[in-house]
């Protein structure tokens, strides 16, 4: 009885604790991120190099668990690189698990696409995806037996699910924080910026920011952003900038934003939806203004193993948001994967 009793009190203090008992929080995460969750990254993590799709370099970091139980893979959004998740994976660091990120090619650290590296471009799209795959195969695999999961951010969602559905096989589970199957266009109607990108592309202009874009502006401010309601977070991402100037992005090319657009809609309209998809999560912000709700739902609709969970008042970069909206959402994902990985063990 008395053990009984027990396992239920650990059960309780799991729920309440999940993913976040190391969360280091905002009136604390300025000064230590200074000195300690950016010197663990430095130290603690393995950093090297990749071939990717059409030879272009790409970077990546790598902590191995000293008992693996689960190996998660991260793959980030536009403009990220992977120093911007160092306070993510600090506040993991106890739980377990072997991690992998990298960052896309033509951002962050790895190889840019054009002379002006300022410029977001991709050639195809699935460049990406094959990015990935070759990551998963020649970086991640040979290093672990362990469940693979991924957990992805905005674009790196989008990457994803086009890896998980040609490679359905790979993963234990698939996380999609605020997933880019759909652009915000307003207040252009999203049938009119088709319109315009196909116009842009057929006069040769996809090289070109799109119209208002620019490179990085270092004097955003945070009033108005529509990525974070922590001001803290969006004030440490320019200081991250500021630490290693490299990884500075500005708007996306024409060409970006249609290979984008395809992308979305193959993503929701392609012919291989495969039935054997391992289980998904998608994470939605009720206040997220880049990128729309319902394709979101219409592909998790399609999925039988698929669960959409909307976070009430989140803008678009779930962890990056606030204390307590990010404390909720890694939650949610740690309880997606550990019970998934319980599974497996």
């Amino acid at each position: 009885m008395r053990r009984c009793i027990f396992v239920r009190l650990m059960v309780c203090l799991a729920f309440f604790f999940d993913g976040t008992a190391n969360a280091v929080q905002e009136e604390r995460l300025a000064a230590e991120f200074s000195d300690t969750i950016y010197p663990y990254f430095a130290s603690e993590f393995k950093f090297g190099s990749f071939a990717g799709s059409a030879n272009k370099k790409i970077h990546y970091a790598v902590k191995a668990a000293v008992r693996e139980k689960a190996v998660i893979v991260f793959v980030t959004g536009r403009t990220e690189y992977f120093i911007k998740y160092a306070e993510l994976l600090y506040d993991l660091k106890d739980r377990g698990f072997s991690f992998f990120i990298y960052d896309h090619r033509g951002q962050g650290s790895s190889d840019r696409i054009l002379a002006d590296p300022q410029k977001g471009h991709v050639v195809d799209f699935q460049n990406y995806v094959d990015d990935l795959k070759i990551f998963v195969d020649s970086i991640v695999t040979p290093q672990t037996d362990a469940p693979v999961f991924i957990v992805s951010h905005s674009m790196g969602g989008t990457i994803s699910y086009q890896y998980v559905r040609e490679h359905p096989e790979r993963l234990k589970g698939l996380v999609l924080c605020a997933p880019m199957f759909s652009i915000n266009t307003a207040p252009v109607p999203g049938v009119l910026a088709d319109f315009v990108v196909k116009s842009m592309i057929f006069v040769g202009a996809d090289e070109r920011y799109i119209f208002g874009g620019g490179p990085y502006d270092p004097d955003k401010q945070f009033a108005g952003n529509d990525l974070t309601h922590s001001k803290v977070r969006f004030e440490l991402n320019k200081r991250m900038i500021l630490m290693f100037p490299q990884v500075a992005l500005g708007s996306p090319t024409f060409g970006w934003l249609s290979q984008a657009f395809s992308a979305m809609d193959s993503s929701l309209n392609g012919d291989s939806h495969p039935e054997n998809l391992p289980p998904i999560l998608i994470l939605s912000g009720t206040e997220d203004s880049v990128v729309t709700f319902a394709p979101q739902k219409k592909l998790c609709d399609s999925q039988a193993s698929c669960r959409l969970q909307r976070i009430s008042g989140a803008r678009h970069e779930l962890l990056m948001e606030k204390d307590e909206i990010r404390d909720t959402v890694i939650g949610l994902i740690m309880k997606f994967v550990e019970a998934r990985f319980d599974e497996s063990s």
